[in-house]
């Protein structure tokens, strides 16, 4: 059932990596950090925990360090040790993952490597410290319950307390939107190193906003643009004869072409829509619609949902079990 629920985000990605390119422009042997640097409470708004002048914090935290001796001390005291366990040792996993010893596995398990920066799995570990956490109220410390709700305000205020101070940004840019419509990186672009992320077959860079939306490249006759939105482009085409012409639009699988409400086959040439028409007046229509992994993953989703509402309690008591 989870991964039915998350599947409208990991099928896609799994399964449509083929359809792009420039994932892998980083070396994750280059994107370990230190160990100390795990642990030693810096913060800054750099790119990267390497940075000497401004480094991105990739700090654990107090809060979340308490949780895991909190989780410890829980595993001695408890009788249920193998759920605390697990989140004991995934704890020590993920950081394993996330220092250079582990470069071996980072290299070996296939598409593990597009995380491409190990410390992102810090986000795993504030999940698991959270329950470890709140594992101390799992076992009886205190004969009255009043002194548990004590403790529950104390590790919530520790936790806010600590890290308030990281909330607060040093600095605003009072940018407009021409800032980024004036700049042909944003424009014209993806905004990535040498434009380095793109579709798996615009291989000689991104469609240039200054050139037109249309090229007719076989065939003569008048193309007229009658609408356009984010997803959709919708062209009156008048010819003497048979047309190809070209939309200034990356292909990708998702692009649909229909020609008088009848859906016909969509090619690519050096990265970009080609559409051929018969001759005549006809009216294009090009829609980006989900492609056929996406509509599995969403129906995979619902029905992941459904089960999930129709068992309610048994469903929970699977999983205490």
């Amino acid at each position: 059932l989870g991964f039915g629920l998350a599947s409208p985000f990991w099928l896609p990605a799994m399964l449509e990596t083929k359809y792009v390119s420039g994932l892998q422009i980083f070396d994750i042997a280059q994107a370990f950090t230190p160990i100390k640097k795990f642990f030693v409470p810096t913060w800054g708004f750099g790119l990267s925990p390497m940075d000497p002048l401004n480094p991105m914090s990739v700090q654990l935290g107090y809060a979340d360090l308490l949780g895991v001796i909190i989780g410890i001390f829980v595993f001695i005291k408890s009788k249920k040790k193998k759920l605390i366990g697990v989140f004991i040792f995934s704890y020590i996993f993920v950081f394993f993952m996330m220092t250079k010893y582990s470069l071996l596995i980072w290299k070996t398990i296939p598409l593990i490597s597009y995380f491409q920066f190990p410390w992102r799995l810090l986000s795993l570990e504030v999940l698991i410290a959270s329950f470890l956490a709140g594992s101390i109220f799992s076992i009886k410390i205190f004969k009255n319950k009043i002194y548990f709700k004590y403790l529950a305000l104390f590790m919530i205020v520790l936790s806010v307390g600590l890290s308030f101070k990281y909330i607060r940004a040093p600095f605003y840019f009072p940018r407009t939107d021409q800032h980024y419509l004036t700049r042909s990186n944003f424009t014209d672009g993806t905004n990535s190193p040498g434009n380095a992320f793109n579709t798996y077959w615009l291989s000689k860079g991104m469609p240039k906003k200054n050139k037109n939306l249309t090229e007719i490249i076989s065939g003569k006759g008048e193309i007229s643009l009658l609408s356009r939105d984010r997803n959709s482009y919708t062209f009156a085409v008048r010819s003497i004869s048979d047309l190809d012409f070209l939309v200034n639009i990356a292909y990708f699988p998702g692009w649909k072409v229909s020609v008088n409400n009848r859906k016909v086959q969509s090619y690519e040439r050096d990265g970009i829509i080609e559409v051929r028409v018969p001759k005549g007046s006809n009216i294009v229509n090009l829609a980006f619609q989900n492609t056929d992994i996406q509509n599995f993953s969403y129906a995979y989703f619902l029905l992941s949902l459904i089960l999930l509402v129709l068992l309610g309690n048994k469903t929970i008591d699977i999983i205490k079990r």
